[in-house]
């Protein structure tokens, strides 16, 4: 406590500013989720369901998953190309996600051959982090020959 005093007041009030931007700024950034990354070579990621629909198998993996609050769930958005109305859906993460973990969720009941715009935006206990938003396309069989 002596040594504080011997610091003049002005640099001590300085310090002090400082300290608490710095504070601030390092809870702001631990309850803020950086965005997922969509994984494009899903194996399958298509699928037909019945005539009319089809289904398709969304991944991804989380953008340094231990450098915020731990991701609770997920919010889901999806638009079918040309339409201005969200569909929405949370999705439960039941643990702690690992960086480089491949999380998957199934898109049903998808109208052919209808594109939708995706986005997915990751929660914490602090609020939702920054989404990050992918086109999804129907793409028919091919045939053989």
């Amino acid at each position: 406590m002596e040594e504080w005093s011997r610091i003049p007041a002005a640099v001590r009030a300085n310090l002090i500013k400082n300290y608490r931007k710095r504070l601030k700024s390092g809870i702001a950034n631990k309850g803020k989720a950086h965005s997922p990354e969509f994984y494009f070579d899903t194996y399958h990621a298509l699928w037909q369901n019945r005539a009319q629909v089809y289904g398709f198998k969304l991944q991804w993996t989380q953008m340094e998953p231990n450098a915020v609050d731990r991701i609770l769930a997920y919010r889901l958005g999806i638009r079918q190309m040309g339409q201005t109305r969200w569909w929405e859906q949370e999705i439960t993460i039941g643990g702690a996600i690992q960086k480089g973990q491949l999380l998957t969720y199934n898109l049903t009941e998808l109208i052919k051959p209808d594109s939708y715009l995706v986005r997915l935006t990751p929660i914490t206990r602090y609020g939702e982090g920054d989404a990050s938003e992918r086109i999804i396309k129907y793409s028919g069989p091919t045939p053989h020959c």
